[in-house]
């Protein structure tokens, strides 16, 4: 079995240098850099830039240690850059080749100092963007919504991925924004940690501070897998949250399906499964953490699904990839009669602390 992650592992690898070279290459030969010392200092710096974020993440998943978890942001920052430096280097070409097509002589090393600033002042910006979740306020109609939840608040958080990065005051910002809507309800729709993270106990004692009438309900995502659902459950329950594994809680009329992302590993016999225990003629709200299996929720009589995991690419252009494998779902508010849909931009980031094109999100919903 772990065989199969040794080409992705290439893979990965292979990506990874291929911007780094492109920027390598563009700023050789754009700003004529011929000296031969200066080149191959230029490029083992990109080789061991390359290899650094595989370390990195190994590193901080084996230790909480702050030289390491600094290394890890630094890192991680860098990479989040590299995105933003590959596409400048790419504009830079095909700008030239354009010009070069019609015999147009530029000063392209002051074209790519521009562009390269620009780019700097973006991933700065989306640095900022990234540690600011905003709320965001919808509306969504239950068809057989009992009276009593009649234009009640409920939050959904997602994809808040605590770890090397965000710490304490990242999920207490969060907690002061969901108290000022006064919910009835908190649902958390998975990686609530992050696979950089070697400890989790103090991350979610905040949560306690929570104000809601019907306390948090959770789910888990691809990530409590990786640094081990058991302590990551335990942590959220003792800071008084309830885990949704495959099963319904009823919440004063309104049913919460939570589907255990870990168990189901993207097969739908444990989605199926649970599915066939809603009722129709009641009010359900759907948890899962990845936006899949609509179809079955529709068939079950599903009035609203959440979901999170895609970050809506997180930075330009990754939505392209989110929307390839999920479609439409791969973000937003979609209503098709009865049923309706939200998936999250989510309120933290995973690997590079950086948002481009989106924005970090807690979704308040109002019941009608």
């Amino acid at each position: 079995m772990r065989l199969i992650f040794i080409p992705i592992l290439l893979i990965f690898l292979s990506v990874i240098f291929g911007g780094h070279y492109l920027v390598y290459y563009t700023i050789v030969k754009f700003f004529n850099i011929t000296n031969s010392q200066t080149r191959i200092i230029l490029l083992t710096t990109t080789i061991i830039l390359s290899l650094s974020l595989l370390a990195s993440m190994l590193l901080a998943h084996a230790s909480n240690a702050l030289l390491i978890r600094w290394l890890y942001i630094t890192v991680s920052t860098w990479h989040g850059f590299l995105v933003n430096l590959f596409l400048a280097s790419i504009i830079c070409w095909l700008f030239y080749f354009f010009v070069k097509y019609f015999g147009i002589n530029l000063d392209f090393k002051t074209i790519l100092s521009v562009l390269f600033v620009a780019t700097i002042a973006i991933s700065t910006y989306g640095i900022w963007n990234a540690q600011n979740p905003r709320l965001k306020n919808i509306v969504v109609n239950i068809k057989n919504l009992p009276s009593q939840w009649q234009n009640k608040k409920i939050v959904f958080v997602s994809d808040i991925h605590l770890g090397a990065v965000n710490r304490t005051p990242f999920i207490k910002k969060i907690v002061k924004q969901i108290n000022l809507v006064e919910p009835e309800l908190i649902l958390i729709g998975g990686d609530y940690f992050d696979g950089s993270l070697s400890e989790y106990n103090s991350l979610t004692d905040p949560l306690k501070s929570i104000d809601s009438k019907y306390g948090v309900l959770f789910i888990n995502g691809n990530h409590e897998s990786y640094i081990g659902e058991r302590g990551a459950d335990q942590a959220l329950q003792e800071a008084g949250v309830k885990i949704l594994k495959d099963e319904i809680a009823n919440i004063n009329g309104l049913n919460i399906i939570g589907a255990d992302f870990t168990s189901d590993l993207g097969n739908k016999q444990g989605v199926a499964e649970l599915m066939k225990r809603v009722k129709p003629e009641e009010a359900n709200i759907f948890l899962h953490h990845e936006p899949r299996y609509t179809e079955l929720a529709k068939a079950a009589g599903i009035d609203l699904q959440l979901a999170g995991h895609t970050h809506r690419g997180q930075q330009f252009p990754f939505q392209f990839f989110t929307w390839l494998i999920y479609k439409r779902y791969h973000n937003g508010l979609h209503v098709e009669n009865n049923y309706t849909s939200y998936t999250s931009n989510g309120a933290g980031t995973w690997g590079p602390p950086i948002r481009i094109g989106n924005t970090p999100e807690i979704v308040a919903i109002t019941l009608k």
